[in-house]
């Protein structure tokens, strides 16, 4: 049975091969079409899917709560968020808020730009969401400059801080010997 079949498929082997090299030019020309034709098919038809939420059943539960979020807050799914790290609060703030602004203006990548702790409501109540200790010493530090800000209030010109300065200035006088 074995050289039975043998036989048969070395019969249509030796068959294939002389037809195609009888008709080696139409050959090749059918392998060139099914190859644009194969290689058109995977251009528009096969692709990657990155998004791993679309690996798991949109019946989990967890799925669920993640689509009802989706849905309330629509910004989020495809947003970039920048973490700007400084030596201080008030720096951090003043990068971000000029890395916004810069960013608003190219309209074409970016829809809409938001900066965190920033804004009106933030400018009024920012005082709100320090802790106690930040609270403690930044009243300390406006307690230790209440006679400057009066000074200031009397009088809020140059001339009024120029007396100010003029005020509190130490003079250091230093000899050359």
């Amino acid at each position: 049975m074995k050289s039975k079949l043998d036989s048969y498929v070395g019969q249509r082997l030796v068959h294939w091969v002389s037809f195609i090299q009888a008709n080696t030019s139409k050959t090749l020309m059918l392998l060139a079409a099914c190859t644009i034709a194969l290689g058109a098919v995977a251009a528009l038809k096969l692709g990657i899917n990155s998004n791993n939420l679309d690996l798991l059943s949109p019946e989990i539960e967890s799925r669920q709560y993640q689509a009802e979020f989706s849905a309330v807050f629509p910004d989020i799914e495809n947003a970039l968020f920048i973490v700007i790290d400084a030596a201080s609060p008030w720096q951090a703030q003043s990068a971000a808020t000029q890395l916004g602004s810069q960013l608003a203006k190219d309209t074409r990548r970016f829809n809409r730009i938001s900066t965190p702790n920033s804004g009106e409501f933030f400018s009024r109540n920012g005082l709100l969401y320090l802790n106690l200790d930040e609270l403690e010493e930044l009243a300390l530090k406006l307690r230790r400059l209440r006679p400057v800000l009066i000074s200031l209030e009397a009088n809020p010109s140059f001339a009024g801080l120029a007396n100010i300065v003029v005020k509190n200035m130490r003079v250091t006088r230093f000899s050359f010997d």
